[in-house]
Protein backbone atom coordinates (compact mmCIF):
# COMPACT_ATOMS: atom_id res chain seq x y z
CA UNK A 1 0.00 0.00 0.00
CA UNK A 2 1.52 3.30 -1.13
CA UNK A 3 0.48 6.63 0.46
CA UNK A 4 -0.47 8.42 -2.79
CA UNK A 5 -3.71 10.17 -1.79
CA UNK A 6 -3.63 13.94 -2.32
CA UNK A 7 -4.65 16.40 0.38
CA UNK A 8 -7.82 17.30 -1.52
CA UNK A 9 -8.83 13.69 -2.05
CA UNK A 10 -8.00 12.86 1.56
CA UNK A 11 -10.22 15.68 2.80
CA UNK A 12 -13.15 14.42 0.69
CA UNK A 13 -12.70 10.94 2.16
CA UNK A 14 -12.59 12.37 5.68
CA UNK A 15 -15.71 14.44 5.05
CA UNK A 16 -17.54 11.37 3.81
CA UNK A 17 -16.54 9.32 6.85
CA UNK A 18 -17.48 12.00 9.37
CA UNK A 19 -20.82 12.75 7.68
CA UNK A 20 -21.56 9.02 7.71
CA UNK A 21 -19.88 8.33 11.05
CA UNK A 22 -22.52 5.85 12.23
CA UNK A 23 -22.46 3.81 9.02
CA UNK A 24 -18.65 3.83 8.90
CA UNK A 25 -18.46 2.58 12.49
CA UNK A 26 -20.87 -0.28 11.76
CA UNK A 27 -18.82 -1.29 8.71
CA UNK A 28 -15.59 -1.26 10.75
CA UNK A 29 -17.08 -3.44 13.49
CA UNK A 30 -18.56 -5.86 10.94
CA UNK A 31 -15.20 -6.16 9.17
CA UNK A 32 -13.27 -6.78 12.38
CA UNK A 33 -15.73 -9.38 13.69
CA UNK A 34 -16.06 -11.19 10.36
CA UNK A 35 -12.29 -11.50 10.03
CA UNK A 36 -11.67 -12.66 13.60
CA UNK A 37 -14.87 -14.48 14.57
CA UNK A 38 -13.19 -17.88 14.83
CA UNK A 39 -10.21 -16.81 16.89
CA UNK A 40 -9.90 -18.43 20.30
CA UNK A 41 -10.61 -15.17 22.09
CA UNK A 42 -13.83 -14.21 20.31
CA UNK A 43 -15.12 -17.78 19.99
CA UNK A 44 -15.53 -18.10 23.74
CA UNK A 45 -17.97 -15.17 23.74
CA UNK A 46 -19.70 -15.07 20.33
CA UNK A 47 -20.14 -18.77 19.51
CA UNK A 48 -20.20 -18.08 15.77
CA UNK A 49 -22.38 -14.92 15.90
CA UNK A 50 -20.90 -11.79 14.32
CA UNK A 51 -23.76 -9.31 14.84
CA UNK A 52 -23.38 -6.15 16.90
CA UNK A 53 -25.99 -7.20 19.49
CA UNK A 54 -24.06 -10.33 20.46
CA UNK A 55 -20.83 -8.36 20.49
CA UNK A 56 -22.27 -5.72 22.83
CA UNK A 57 -23.88 -8.17 25.24
CA UNK A 58 -21.35 -11.02 25.27
CA UNK A 59 -17.85 -9.56 24.76
CA UNK A 60 -16.62 -7.95 27.99
CA UNK A 61 -14.94 -4.57 28.34
CA UNK A 62 -11.35 -5.34 29.37
CA UNK A 63 -8.05 -3.75 30.33
CA UNK A 64 -4.48 -4.87 29.67
CA UNK A 65 -4.32 -7.32 32.57
CA UNK A 66 -7.21 -9.26 30.99
CA UNK A 67 -5.46 -9.72 27.63
CA UNK A 68 -1.90 -9.94 28.93
CA UNK A 69 -1.95 -13.79 28.99
CA UNK A 70 -2.75 -13.80 25.24
CA UNK A 71 0.12 -11.43 24.50
CA UNK A 72 2.49 -13.61 26.52
CA UNK A 73 1.30 -16.75 24.74
CA UNK A 74 2.02 -15.16 21.34
CA UNK A 75 5.43 -14.06 22.59
CA UNK A 76 6.07 -17.63 23.71
CA UNK A 77 5.55 -19.28 20.32
CA UNK A 78 1.80 -19.91 20.25
CA UNK A 79 0.10 -18.97 16.95
CA UNK A 80 -1.18 -15.41 16.79
CA UNK A 81 -4.60 -16.58 15.56
CA UNK A 82 -5.63 -17.06 19.19
CA UNK A 83 -6.69 -13.40 19.01
CA UNK A 84 -6.21 -12.31 15.39
CA UNK A 85 -6.79 -13.96 12.02
CA UNK A 86 -4.11 -11.88 10.28
CA UNK A 87 -0.50 -12.85 10.88
CA UNK A 88 1.21 -10.88 13.63
CA UNK A 89 4.58 -9.70 12.31
CA UNK A 90 5.87 -8.03 15.48
CA UNK A 91 4.99 -7.18 19.04
CA UNK A 92 5.18 -3.51 19.96
CA UNK A 93 6.03 -2.11 23.38
CA UNK A 94 4.18 0.89 24.80
CA UNK A 95 6.23 3.70 26.34
CA UNK A 96 5.48 2.35 29.80
CA UNK A 97 5.69 5.75 31.46
CA UNK A 98 2.07 5.70 32.64
CA UNK A 99 1.88 2.21 34.12
CA UNK A 100 5.54 1.90 35.07
CA UNK A 101 6.16 -0.98 32.65
CA UNK A 102 5.71 -1.40 28.88
CA UNK A 103 2.71 -3.27 27.49
CA UNK A 104 2.95 -5.66 24.55
CA UNK A 105 0.64 -5.07 21.59
CA UNK A 106 0.38 -7.07 18.32
CA UNK A 107 1.31 -5.46 15.02
CA UNK A 108 0.49 -6.51 11.45
CA UNK A 109 1.66 -5.29 8.06
CA UNK A 110 -1.77 -3.90 7.20
CA UNK A 111 -1.85 -1.94 10.48
CA UNK A 112 1.46 -0.29 9.60
CA UNK A 113 0.00 0.68 6.22
CA UNK A 114 -3.05 2.09 7.99
CA UNK A 115 -0.86 4.35 10.14
CA UNK A 116 1.32 5.65 7.29
CA UNK A 117 0.59 9.18 6.15
CA UNK A 118 2.45 11.88 4.26
CA UNK A 119 4.58 14.47 6.07
CA UNK A 120 6.12 17.81 5.11
CA UNK A 121 9.76 18.90 5.30
CA UNK A 122 10.48 18.41 8.97
CA UNK A 123 13.08 18.32 11.70
CA UNK A 124 12.85 16.49 15.03
CA UNK A 125 14.86 14.02 17.06
CA UNK A 126 13.52 10.46 16.80
CA UNK A 127 15.20 7.30 18.00
CA UNK A 128 14.87 3.56 17.61
CA UNK A 129 15.33 1.03 20.36
CA UNK A 130 17.03 -2.35 19.80
CA UNK A 131 14.42 -5.02 19.27
CA UNK A 132 14.14 -8.05 21.52
CA UNK A 133 13.29 -11.47 20.16
CA UNK A 134 10.40 -13.20 21.89
CA UNK A 135 10.70 -17.01 22.33
CA UNK A 136 8.37 -17.32 19.34
CA UNK A 137 10.92 -15.48 17.19
CA UNK A 138 8.68 -12.44 16.79
CA UNK A 139 10.54 -9.14 17.19
CA UNK A 140 9.40 -7.04 20.17
CA UNK A 141 9.91 -3.31 19.70
CA UNK A 142 8.25 0.09 20.12
CA UNK A 143 5.58 1.09 17.62
CA UNK A 144 7.75 4.02 16.56
CA UNK A 145 10.68 1.70 15.81
CA UNK A 146 8.39 -0.51 13.75
CA UNK A 147 7.24 2.52 11.80
CA UNK A 148 10.76 3.84 11.17
CA UNK A 149 12.14 0.55 9.86
CA UNK A 150 9.18 -0.25 7.59
CA UNK A 151 9.59 -0.05 3.83
CA UNK A 152 6.91 2.63 3.42
CA UNK A 153 8.89 5.07 5.53
CA UNK A 154 12.18 4.56 3.75
CA UNK A 155 10.60 4.57 0.29
CA UNK A 156 8.09 7.41 0.58
CA UNK A 157 8.98 9.64 3.50
CA UNK A 158 12.70 9.69 4.30
CA UNK A 159 13.43 12.31 1.63
CA UNK A 160 10.94 14.69 3.27
CA UNK A 161 12.97 15.07 6.48
CA UNK A 162 16.32 16.48 7.54
CA UNK A 163 17.78 13.41 9.28
CA UNK A 164 19.32 10.59 7.22
CA UNK A 165 17.75 7.27 8.05
CA UNK A 166 21.12 5.95 9.18
CA UNK A 167 21.26 8.54 11.97
CA UNK A 168 17.82 7.52 13.24
CA UNK A 169 18.55 3.79 13.11
CA UNK A 170 21.72 4.29 15.14
CA UNK A 171 21.33 2.34 18.40
CA UNK A 172 23.45 4.83 20.37
CA UNK A 173 20.89 7.54 21.21
CA UNK A 174 23.53 10.17 22.06
CA UNK A 175 25.41 9.69 18.78
CA UNK A 176 22.09 9.63 16.93
CA UNK A 177 21.01 12.89 18.59
CA UNK A 178 24.28 14.62 17.69
CA UNK A 179 24.12 13.55 14.04
CA UNK A 180 20.44 14.45 13.66
CA UNK A 181 21.01 17.91 15.15
CA UNK A 182 24.01 18.46 12.92
CA UNK A 183 22.10 17.45 9.79
CA UNK A 184 19.16 19.68 10.73
CA UNK A 185 21.44 22.69 11.29
CA UNK A 186 23.13 22.12 7.96
CA UNK A 187 19.69 22.29 6.32
CA UNK A 188 18.38 25.07 8.56
CA UNK A 189 17.06 27.19 5.69
CA UNK A 190 14.98 24.30 4.32
CA UNK A 191 13.17 23.46 7.57
CA UNK A 192 9.51 24.50 7.54
CA UNK A 193 8.33 22.41 10.49
CA UNK A 194 10.11 21.31 13.64
CA UNK A 195 8.51 17.96 14.33
CA UNK A 196 8.93 14.51 12.84
CA UNK A 197 12.30 14.25 11.07
CA UNK A 198 14.15 12.32 8.42
CA UNK A 199 16.14 13.26 5.28
CA UNK A 200 18.56 12.26 2.55
CA UNK A 201 21.65 10.16 3.15
CA UNK A 202 24.44 11.35 5.41
CA UNK A 203 26.98 11.31 2.61
CA UNK A 204 24.86 13.74 0.59
CA UNK A 205 24.86 16.30 3.41
CA UNK A 206 28.22 16.08 5.17
CA UNK A 207 30.27 16.52 2.05
CA UNK A 208 32.51 19.36 3.24
CA UNK A 209 33.15 21.62 6.26
CA UNK A 210 31.14 24.84 6.46
CA UNK A 211 32.98 27.24 8.81
CA UNK A 212 30.71 30.17 7.92
CA UNK A 213 27.63 28.25 9.05
CA UNK A 214 29.44 27.10 12.18
CA UNK A 215 30.30 30.70 13.07
CA UNK A 216 26.72 31.85 12.45
CA UNK A 217 25.25 29.12 14.68
CA UNK A 218 27.79 29.90 17.40
CA UNK A 219 26.85 33.60 17.32
CA UNK A 220 23.14 32.74 17.59
CA UNK A 221 23.68 30.40 20.52
CA UNK A 222 25.96 32.87 22.32
CA UNK A 223 23.22 35.51 22.45
CA UNK A 224 22.27 36.76 25.93
CA UNK A 225 18.75 35.34 25.56
CA UNK A 226 17.55 32.26 23.73
CA UNK A 227 14.10 33.71 23.16
CA UNK A 228 13.03 32.71 19.65
CA UNK A 229 16.08 30.44 19.23
CA UNK A 230 14.25 27.99 16.93
CA UNK A 231 13.20 30.76 14.55
CA UNK A 232 16.76 32.06 14.50
CA UNK A 233 18.32 28.67 13.82
CA UNK A 234 15.69 27.59 11.28
CA UNK A 235 14.24 30.85 9.87
CA UNK A 236 11.83 29.11 7.49
CA UNK A 237 10.02 27.17 10.21
CA UNK A 238 6.24 27.54 9.98
CA UNK A 239 5.15 25.44 12.97
CA UNK A 240 6.33 23.35 15.90
CA UNK A 241 4.85 19.85 15.92
CA UNK A 242 4.65 18.75 19.56
CA UNK A 243 2.27 17.11 22.01
CA UNK A 244 0.98 19.91 24.24
CA UNK A 245 -2.13 18.32 25.75
CA UNK A 246 -2.68 16.84 29.19
CA UNK A 247 0.32 17.04 31.48
CA UNK A 248 2.45 18.18 28.53
CA UNK A 249 0.69 21.56 28.71
CA UNK A 250 3.15 22.67 31.38
CA UNK A 251 5.84 22.96 28.67
CA UNK A 252 3.84 25.42 26.57
CA UNK A 253 5.39 28.61 28.08
CA UNK A 254 8.89 27.22 27.59
CA UNK A 255 8.14 26.20 24.00
CA UNK A 256 6.57 29.56 23.21
CA UNK A 257 9.66 31.30 24.59
CA UNK A 258 11.95 29.20 22.37
CA UNK A 259 9.70 29.45 19.30
CA UNK A 260 9.45 33.21 18.93
CA UNK A 261 5.83 33.23 17.75
CA UNK A 262 5.89 30.02 15.69
CA UNK A 263 2.57 28.17 16.15
CA UNK A 264 2.54 25.04 18.32
CA UNK A 265 0.72 22.23 16.52
CA UNK A 266 -0.45 18.93 18.01
CA UNK A 267 -1.56 17.20 14.84
CA UNK A 268 -2.84 13.78 15.86
CA UNK A 269 -4.05 11.58 18.69
CA UNK A 270 -2.16 8.30 18.66
CA UNK A 271 -1.17 5.56 21.07
CA UNK A 272 0.23 2.03 21.03
CA UNK A 273 -3.32 0.88 20.30
CA UNK A 274 -3.47 2.81 17.03
CA UNK A 275 -3.57 6.12 15.19
CA UNK A 276 -7.01 7.20 16.39
CA UNK A 277 -7.70 10.88 15.71
CA UNK A 278 -6.53 14.04 14.00
CA UNK A 279 -6.55 17.74 14.83
CA UNK A 280 -8.64 19.48 12.17
CA UNK A 281 -7.78 22.94 13.56
CA UNK A 282 -4.01 22.66 13.99
CA UNK A 283 -3.47 26.42 14.34
CA UNK A 284 -5.83 26.79 17.29
CA UNK A 285 -4.34 27.71 20.66
CA UNK A 286 -2.69 24.78 22.46
CA UNK A 287 -5.27 25.00 25.27
CA UNK A 288 -8.03 24.56 22.67
CA UNK A 289 -6.50 21.50 20.97
CA UNK A 290 -9.09 18.86 20.19
CA UNK A 291 -9.11 15.75 18.03
CA UNK A 292 -11.68 14.22 15.72
CA UNK A 293 -11.68 10.44 16.07
CA UNK A 294 -11.44 9.01 12.55
CA UNK A 295 -14.39 6.58 12.17
CA UNK A 296 -12.56 3.99 10.04
CA UNK A 297 -9.49 3.56 12.26
CA UNK A 298 -11.23 1.49 14.96
CA UNK A 299 -14.62 0.84 16.49
CA UNK A 300 -15.00 3.37 19.30
CA UNK A 301 -16.99 3.07 22.52
CA UNK A 302 -17.02 5.19 25.65
CA UNK A 303 -17.43 4.63 29.37
CA UNK A 304 -18.96 7.70 31.08
CA UNK A 305 -16.73 9.22 33.76
CA UNK A 306 -18.54 11.16 36.45
CA UNK A 307 -17.22 14.14 38.35
CA UNK A 308 -15.60 13.95 41.77
CA UNK A 309 -13.36 11.07 40.68
CA UNK A 310 -16.14 8.50 40.68
CA UNK A 311 -14.67 6.26 37.97
CA UNK A 312 -14.47 3.40 40.46
CA UNK A 313 -18.17 2.88 40.95
CA UNK A 314 -19.85 -0.07 42.59
CA UNK A 315 -19.33 -3.35 40.81
CA UNK A 316 -23.08 -3.89 41.07
CA UNK A 317 -23.76 -0.76 39.04
CA UNK A 318 -24.53 -1.38 35.37
CA UNK A 319 -22.39 0.99 33.32
CA UNK A 320 -23.74 1.87 29.91
CA UNK A 321 -21.11 1.83 27.18
CA UNK A 322 -21.83 4.57 24.64
CA UNK A 323 -21.20 4.46 20.87
CA UNK A 324 -19.22 7.17 19.05
CA UNK A 325 -22.27 9.02 17.72
CA UNK A 326 -24.14 8.94 21.05
CA UNK A 327 -21.68 10.78 23.31
CA UNK A 328 -22.87 13.99 24.98
CA UNK A 329 -21.31 17.41 24.64
CA UNK A 330 -19.31 18.40 27.72
CA UNK A 331 -19.24 14.85 29.17
CA UNK A 332 -15.99 13.02 30.01
CA UNK A 333 -15.47 9.42 28.91
CA UNK A 334 -12.89 6.68 29.12
CA UNK A 335 -12.02 5.51 25.60
CA UNK A 336 -12.72 1.88 24.65
CA UNK A 337 -11.53 0.53 21.28
CA UNK A 338 -12.00 -2.53 19.11
CA UNK A 339 -9.17 -2.58 16.59
CA UNK A 340 -7.78 -4.41 13.58
CA UNK A 341 -4.87 -5.73 15.71
CA UNK A 342 -6.87 -7.99 18.02
CA UNK A 343 -8.02 -5.64 20.77
CA UNK A 344 -11.72 -6.11 21.53
CA UNK A 345 -13.54 -3.62 23.79
CA UNK A 346 -10.18 -2.62 25.22
CA UNK A 347 -9.90 0.28 27.66
CA UNK A 348 -7.12 2.55 26.41
CA UNK A 349 -6.91 4.36 29.76
CA UNK A 350 -7.36 7.88 28.38
CA UNK A 351 -10.03 10.24 29.70
CA UNK A 352 -11.48 12.41 26.91
CA UNK A 353 -13.97 15.28 27.01
CA UNK A 354 -16.46 15.96 24.19
CA UNK A 355 -15.92 19.53 22.96
CA UNK A 356 -17.82 19.66 19.68
CA UNK A 357 -18.53 17.94 16.39
CA UNK A 358 -17.15 17.80 12.86
CA UNK A 359 -20.17 16.84 10.81
CA UNK A 360 -21.51 13.82 12.73
CA UNK A 361 -18.21 12.81 14.31
CA UNK A 362 -17.56 14.13 17.84
CA UNK A 363 -14.39 16.00 18.74
CA UNK A 364 -12.55 15.35 21.98
CA UNK A 365 -10.04 17.06 24.20
CA UNK A 366 -7.51 14.86 25.98
CA UNK A 367 -7.95 15.32 29.74
CA UNK A 368 -5.63 12.84 31.44
CA UNK A 369 -4.63 9.23 31.91
CA UNK A 370 -7.14 7.37 34.07
CA UNK A 371 -4.72 5.75 36.51
CA UNK A 372 -2.41 8.72 37.05
CA UNK A 373 -3.62 9.84 40.45
CA UNK A 374 -2.52 10.22 44.04
CA UNK A 375 -4.48 8.79 46.94
CA UNK A 376 -3.89 8.36 50.67
CA UNK A 377 -7.29 8.44 52.36
CA UNK A 378 -10.68 8.66 50.64
CA UNK A 379 -9.51 11.36 48.21
CA UNK A 380 -8.29 10.80 44.65
CA UNK A 381 -6.25 13.55 43.01
CA UNK A 382 -6.15 13.19 39.23
CA UNK A 383 -3.31 14.21 36.92
CA UNK A 384 -5.15 17.18 35.41
CA UNK A 385 -6.18 18.46 38.84
CA UNK A 386 -2.60 18.35 40.10
CA UNK A 387 -1.41 20.02 36.90
CA UNK A 388 -3.78 22.95 37.52
CA UNK A 389 -2.32 23.42 41.00
CA UNK A 390 1.21 23.26 39.59
CA UNK A 391 0.29 25.92 37.03
CA UNK A 392 -0.90 28.26 39.80
CA UNK A 393 2.36 27.71 41.70
CA UNK A 394 4.40 28.30 38.52
CA UNK A 395 2.75 31.67 38.07
CA UNK A 396 3.69 32.52 41.63
CA UNK A 397 7.40 31.53 41.43
CA UNK A 398 7.65 33.29 38.07
CA UNK A 399 7.38 36.57 39.96
CA UNK A 400 10.74 35.71 41.53
CA UNK A 401 12.45 34.86 38.21
CA UNK A 402 12.18 31.15 38.97
CA UNK A 403 11.24 28.59 36.33
CA UNK A 404 9.93 25.07 36.92
CA UNK A 405 11.90 22.75 34.63
CA UNK A 406 9.92 19.59 35.38
CA UNK A 407 8.00 17.85 38.12
CA UNK A 408 6.52 14.58 39.29
CA UNK A 409 4.69 13.37 42.39
CA UNK A 410 4.43 10.52 44.87
CA UNK A 411 2.76 9.64 48.16
CA UNK A 412 4.59 9.00 51.42
CA UNK A 413 2.73 6.66 53.80
CA UNK A 414 5.78 5.76 55.90
CA UNK A 415 4.43 8.13 58.56
CA UNK A 416 0.93 8.72 59.90
CA UNK A 417 -0.73 10.69 58.46
CA UNK A 418 0.64 10.17 54.96
CA UNK A 419 1.22 13.12 52.64
CA UNK A 420 1.77 14.10 49.00
CA UNK A 421 5.28 14.79 47.71
CA UNK A 422 6.11 16.94 44.68
CA UNK A 423 9.59 16.65 43.18
CA UNK A 424 10.53 19.96 41.55
CA UNK A 425 13.53 20.89 39.43
CA UNK A 426 13.92 24.68 39.37
CA UNK A 427 16.23 27.12 37.63
CA UNK A 428 16.63 30.85 37.26
CA UNK A 429 15.00 32.34 34.18
CA UNK A 430 17.37 32.51 31.19
CA UNK A 431 19.96 30.52 33.13
CA UNK A 432 20.67 26.84 33.70
CA UNK A 433 22.04 27.48 37.19
CA UNK A 434 20.29 26.09 40.25
CA UNK A 435 18.73 29.00 42.18
CA UNK A 436 19.20 29.98 45.79
CA UNK A 437 15.78 29.46 47.32
CA UNK A 438 13.98 31.28 50.09
CA UNK A 439 12.01 28.70 52.09
CA UNK A 440 8.99 30.98 52.38
CA UNK A 441 8.55 31.02 48.59
CA UNK A 442 8.46 27.23 48.20
CA UNK A 443 6.33 26.83 51.33
CA UNK A 444 3.81 29.21 49.78
CA UNK A 445 3.88 27.04 46.63
CA UNK A 446 2.93 24.03 48.77
CA UNK A 447 -0.09 25.95 50.05
CA UNK A 448 -1.05 27.18 46.56
CA UNK A 449 -1.08 23.63 45.20
CA UNK A 450 -3.05 22.32 48.18
CA UNK A 451 -5.61 25.10 47.93
CA UNK A 452 -6.30 24.16 44.30
CA UNK A 453 -7.00 20.48 45.03
CA UNK A 454 -10.42 18.90 45.46
CA UNK A 455 -12.78 19.34 48.38
CA UNK A 456 -12.18 15.83 49.75
CA UNK A 457 -8.42 16.42 49.89
CA UNK A 458 -8.80 19.75 51.67
CA UNK A 459 -11.31 18.29 54.14
CA UNK A 460 -8.91 15.43 54.84
CA UNK A 461 -6.11 17.92 55.48
CA UNK A 462 -8.26 19.87 57.91
CA UNK A 463 -9.23 16.62 59.61
CA UNK A 464 -5.56 15.61 59.84
CA UNK A 465 -6.03 12.36 57.93
CA UNK A 466 -3.58 13.72 55.32
CA UNK A 467 -0.41 15.57 56.26
CA UNK A 468 0.97 18.83 54.79
CA UNK A 469 2.01 18.67 51.16
CA UNK A 470 5.78 18.59 50.65
CA UNK A 471 7.91 19.94 47.80
CA UNK A 472 11.32 18.33 47.43
CA UNK A 473 13.55 20.47 45.24
CA UNK A 474 16.02 18.38 43.26
CA UNK A 475 19.29 19.42 41.69
CA UNK A 476 19.82 20.33 38.05
CA UNK A 477 19.69 17.34 35.67
CA UNK A 478 17.58 15.10 37.90
CA UNK A 479 14.82 14.59 35.35
CA UNK A 480 17.42 13.83 32.67
CA UNK A 481 18.72 11.12 34.99
CA UNK A 482 15.17 9.82 35.42
CA UNK A 483 14.77 9.60 31.65
CA UNK A 484 18.12 7.84 31.26
CA UNK A 485 17.04 5.30 33.88
CA UNK A 486 13.82 4.63 31.97
CA UNK A 487 15.70 4.27 28.68
CA UNK A 488 18.10 1.80 30.31
CA UNK A 489 15.05 -0.29 31.20
CA UNK A 490 13.99 -0.50 27.55
CA UNK A 491 11.72 2.54 27.20
CA UNK A 492 11.94 4.47 23.92
CA UNK A 493 13.60 7.90 24.02
CA UNK A 494 11.14 9.24 21.46
CA UNK A 495 8.07 7.99 23.35
CA UNK A 496 9.27 8.97 26.81
CA UNK A 497 7.40 11.58 28.79
CA UNK A 498 7.89 12.36 32.45
CA UNK A 499 5.50 10.27 34.57
CA UNK A 500 3.44 12.57 36.80
CA UNK A 501 3.00 9.98 39.53
CA UNK A 502 5.95 7.82 40.56
CA UNK A 503 5.39 4.47 42.24
CA UNK A 504 8.47 2.53 41.12
CA UNK A 505 10.96 2.26 43.99
CA UNK A 506 14.04 2.50 41.76
CA UNK A 507 12.77 5.74 40.24
CA UNK A 508 11.99 7.17 43.68
CA UNK A 509 15.55 6.38 44.80
CA UNK A 510 16.92 8.40 41.89
CA UNK A 511 14.76 11.37 42.81
CA UNK A 512 15.42 11.21 46.55
CA UNK A 513 19.18 10.89 46.05
CA UNK A 514 19.18 14.29 44.32
CA UNK A 515 17.04 16.28 46.77
CA UNK A 516 18.62 19.60 47.82
CA UNK A 517 15.75 21.00 49.89
CA UNK A 518 12.51 19.90 51.55
CA UNK A 519 9.61 22.29 52.17
CA UNK A 520 6.16 21.77 53.70
CA UNK A 521 2.92 23.67 53.54
CA UNK A 522 2.65 25.91 56.61
CA UNK A 523 -1.10 26.52 56.33
CA UNK A 524 -4.26 24.45 56.25
CA UNK A 525 -6.08 24.80 52.92
CA UNK A 526 -9.51 26.38 53.24
CA UNK A 527 -12.74 25.83 51.39
CA UNK A 528 -12.72 29.14 49.54
CA UNK A 529 -11.38 29.77 46.07
CA UNK A 530 -7.64 30.40 46.06
CA UNK A 531 -6.66 34.04 46.26
CA UNK A 532 -3.02 34.89 46.87
CA UNK A 533 -1.15 38.13 46.72
CA UNK A 534 2.47 38.64 45.91
CA UNK A 535 4.49 39.73 48.88
CA UNK A 536 7.89 40.95 47.86
CA UNK A 537 9.01 41.05 51.47
CA UNK A 538 8.75 37.25 51.82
Amino acid sequence: MEPTISIGSGWKILEGMTINAYQTQQQVLEEILTQNLHTEYLSQFLNGHSDKEHFKTKVPVVDYEDIKPYMERIANEEPSNIILAETVTALTRSSGTSAGRPKLMPLTDSELDRRTYDQGKRMQLLFVRPEIKAPSGLPTRSILTSYLICKNFEKHESSLHTSPIATILCSDSKQSMYCQMLCALLQRNEVVCVGLVFGSTLSMILNKPNPELADLIEDICNAKSWEGIIKKLCPGTKCIDAIVTGSMAQYIPMLEFDCGGIPLVSKCYASSEGLLGINLKPLSKPCDTCYTLVPNMAYFEFLPVHENNEEERSKKEVIEVVDLVNVKLGQCYELVVTTFIGLYRYKVGDILKVTGYHNNAPQFQFVRRKDAFLSIDSEKTAEDELAEGILQAKLFVGQFQLQLVDYTSAVDISLIPGHYILFWELKMEESSKSPELRPSIIEECCYIVEQSLNFVYRASRMGNSIGPLEIRVVKHGTFDALMEFSVSKGFSVSQYNTPRCIKLEEALKILNSRVVGRYFSQQLPGYKILKWKLNKSM
